[in-house]
This record gives structure tokens, C-alpha cells and sequence, in this order.
């Protein structure tokens, strides 16, 4: 999809509205125009714009409080404000509020172009936060309204305290893609990132292959303790495995009582595997690894930012799947902004992978959800569980029970005595509990 500098005019007047379109058409700059601020908000949230012009003056909102609202909900974007009677103290009002200038009307239309000329090159000479590399992985960290942009931030700050780091969030929220986000922010950039997926450990295998199979023997051996080790689901590691990685991990990164390692553990779970954690391995090891955490919001959060990152993921997938889709009808785009989707943003990527393969070219339309299968893929209103969720509560509890029974098991190494103890309940109960979840 083409990236032209998109601006959105917000004016009542559709005499003033035409004659701005006309000046920024002959700029060849991509123009919309919103004769108020519902219609003004409604575009901001089906589009990215770089830039937005508001009217001083309108019927239904002043455009001050327009601009509040704007740089509330999307701080990055910039704003124009443009009246007919400027004072000194409009002026100074509209940057305090964050508006990047003004522009009077019947002045000559060069004065703007000139602005909006010096912020498209600001925007193109700003380095992306989020380098995609050609891949959708990616995509979900692109960010446009205040909560993620706030969140990455965050993250960024983290990055420069050469400090391990716990990421906590559903599945396809992008824990892996932060993960490696982070390390490019760090002053580790340069050196190497190791990845371990324990959930890719299966029950049975031995001690003596986990440090062969994880790789990371072979990653200390050529790069000594330099770089960003990267453990995913650290949640469904289980606890030997988990055991002799640490071992490997405390053998090679020397203590450094107060000096600072060229080398930094990110590790992921969700909300769920940070309960056992804790409890498992003790208090001491928790906090060396898992004591600093960042919690990803879900995409129900991040409304916001989705058109954007659908943006972002029709370009590398057209990339990867040799298509040529141009975008999302509007109508489309306002479902996909209100669906629920399995497994996050990983289930918004398969919904448009599925659709841009049967479509091939052209624009997205809703019609083509009625052709295209996504029940894997998109909560249905008739089945709001998603596949791998609890059924029922009743399942639910069992669940939470059977995971708590078993961090206490762990806790107390096994001694059912103690372990009954400390749940409150007589060792006969717990004996039929442990039978029940096949704990022994």
C-alpha cells in the first residue's frame, strides 16, 4: 500500500473546507475532510493521519477541546489549528495545549504548506519504533493512541537498566516480538539474542538433553555471557527443565554484585504461569529472573491502534503472500475494530491472511467474511470461549484448584502432610484430590 502523508481537515465550512483541500490536493498530499468532530473522530479511528487541521470555531465543539481530545487519544499526531481572528494569546494557547502551530485564514496558503512541509519531514526523519524486517510478528507492536504508546515507552526505559525482565500476556499479544523489541532498545543491541520455547519441551525428555536440545550451552561457549537470552512460556516449563537451564544460567553469568553483565534474561508466560512461579522455584530465584515485570494489554485495549496495525500487516503480507490488496473497506474495518479475536493479534494476522489469499487483489470487504472460514480464528457471539478455555465455571475452579494444589505440592517437596496443612484440608481429602488431577 502506497504511504503518502495523510492529513484530515476538520472544518465546518465547506467553502473553507474546498478551498484547504485544493491547496494540500495541488501539494500532493492525501486529504480528507471532516465537517465535524464526531465525523473528525470516527475518521482518526478507521485511518492513520500524520497531520489534522482544526477549526478554531465550530458548530457543535471548540476546537481547542478537539485538540485536547486528540492529543489525549493520539498523542503523536499533529494539529493545526486554524482561525479567522488570531490573537497572541490563541497562539500561545493552542502550542501549550499541543498543537504544533496556527494558521489564519486569508493568510497566504504558503505559511502552511511550509509547516506541514517541516512536520512530514520531522515524521519521515524520525527513526521507526517498530522495525517490522518484513515480518508480521511485528505488526501488533505498531502503535498510534496514548495506552501503547505509553506502554512502548516503557519498555524502552526498562531496556537501557540492564535488567532481566518478566513479560506477562495472553497468547498473540506480541511477547515474543516485545521480547526482541526490547533487546534492539538496549545497549545489548549489537549482541546476540537466544530464544528457548518451553512449551516445546514435552514431559518426557531427559536432563542430559535439555541443554543440547535448548542450544543454550552452544550460545554461552561462543558468545560468553554477552547478549539477550530470551525464554518463552516459562510458565509451562517444567520444573526440571527449567531446573538445569538455571543451573547452565548460574554457571556462566558471573555474579557481579553491583557491576552491571553485558547480558540480560527477558522471559514470557501468561497471567496464570506467573501463580507457580514463586512458589516453585523460591523467592530468591524469582526475583533475579522474574522480580521486574511488564503486563502486555489486549487487543480489547488497543482499539485504537488497529488500523494501523492492519496497515501494517496487508503490507507484509502481500509481501509474503504476492497479492495486491490496497485495504479495508470502511465498513470492514469498523467490525474488525469491534471482533473478538483467538489468540489476540495472532488470530487478527490469520483472519486477513485467510481473506487476502481468496481475495487477491483489491480492497477487503465485509462480504468476504461469509466466505472465508475463521471459527478458529474469531470468537463467534454463540460461543464467546475460545478454544483450550474452561467450558464452564465449574471447569474453571478445577483448573485453578489442580494448578494451586500443585504449586504446594512443589513448595513442600512432595510431603502431603505439610502440603494439607497448608491447604487447610485433612491429608484423606487431599490424598482423593491428587488422584482426582493425577498429581501423584
Amino acid at each position: 500500500m502506497e504511504n503518502k502523508f495523510k492529513i484530515l481537515i476538520v472544518e465546518d465550512d465547506s467553502i473553507d473546507a474546498r478551498f484547504f483541500e485544493h491547496i494540500l490536493l495541488n501539494g500532493k498530499y492525501d486529504v480528507t475532510i471532516a465537517n465535524d468532530s464526531k465525523k473528525a473522530l470516527n475518521a482518526l479511528s478507521l485511518s492513520s493521519y500524520q497531520l489534522v487541521l482544526v477549526d478554531l470555531k465550530m458548530l457543535d465543539i471548540d476546537g481547542m477541546q478537539l485538540l485536547e481530545l486528540i492529543k489525549r487519544y493520539y498523542p503523536n499526531l499533529e494539529v493545526i489549528i486554524i482561525t479567522a481572528h488570531a490573537s497572541v494569546e490563541t497562539a500561545v494557547e493552542a502550542m501549550r495545549r499541543g498543537a504544533y502551530s496556527y494558521f489564519i485564514k486569508g493568510d497566504k496558503p504558503q505559511k502552511l504548506l511550509a509547516d506541514i512541509r517541516n512536520i512530514a519531514k520531522i515524521s519521515n526523519d524520525t527513526p521507526q519504533e517498530i522495525q517490522t524486517q518484513n515480518s508480521s510478528q511485528f505488526s501488533c507492536l505498531k502503535a498510534r493512541g496514548a495506552l501503547f504508546t505509553s506502554f512502548l515507552e516503557q519498555a524502552r526505559a526498562v531496556a537501557g537498566l540492564k535488567t532481566n525482565l518478566l513479560l506477562v500476556g495472553a497468547p498473540g499479544t506480541g511477547r515474543e516480538a516485545l521480547a526482541n523489541y526490547i533487546h534492539s532498545c538496549s545497549p545489548r543491541k549489537n549482541l546476540p539474542v537466544h530464544t528457548i520455547d518451553f512449551s516445546k519441551f514435552d514431559e518426557t525428555i531427559q536432563a542430559y538433553n535439555i541443554l543440547e536440545k535448548s542450544g543454550l550451552s552452544d550460545f554461552f561457549s561462543k558468545n560468553g555471557p554477552a547478549g539477550t537470552l530470551i525464554l518463552l512460556n516459562v510458565g509451562k516449563g517444567k520444573p526440571h527443565v527449567l531446573k538445569d537451564i538455571f543451573t547452565e544460567l548460574d554457571r556462566n553469568i558471573p555474579k557481579h554484585n553491583g557491576e552491571k553483565t553485558s547480558i540480560a534474561v527477558i522471559s514470557t508466560t501468561t497471567q496464570q504461569g506467573t501463580w507457580g512461579l514463586k512458589g516453585v522455584y523460591g523467592a530468591e530465584l524469582f526475583f533475579q529472573y522474574w522480580g521486574m515485570a511488564l503486563e502486555l494489554p489486549n487487543i480489547n485495549e488497543r482499539r485504537e491502534d488497529l488500523p494501523l496495525i492492519i496497515d501494517d500487516l496487508i503490507d507484509v503480507l502481500n509481501s509474503e503472500l504476492s497479492t495486491t490488496i490496497t485495504g479495508v473497506e470502511e465498513i470492514f474495518l469498523k467490525k474488525l475494530s469491534t471482533t473478538f479475536f483467538i489468540k489476540e493479534f495472532a488470530g487478527l494476522e490469520a483472519t486477513l491472511r485467510r481473506l487476502m489469499k481468496y481475495v487477491g487483489h483489491g480492497q477487503l470487504k465485509l462480504e468476504h467474511m461469509d466466505i472465508v472460514d475463521t471459527s478458529d480464528a474469531i470468537l463467534g457471539s454463540s460461543s464467546p470461549v475460545a478454544p483450550g478455555e474452561p467450558v464452564s465455571l465449574k471447569e474453571a475452579r478445577e483448573r485453578s484448584e489442580q494448578a494451586f494444589i500443585q504449586v504446594v505440592m512443589d513448595r513442600t517437596g512432595g510431603n502431603k502432610t505439610r502440603a494439607a496443612t497448608a491447604l487447610g484440608i485433612s491429608a484423606r481429602q487431599l490424598y482423593n484430590m491428587l488422584k482426582k488431577y493425577k498429581l501423584e
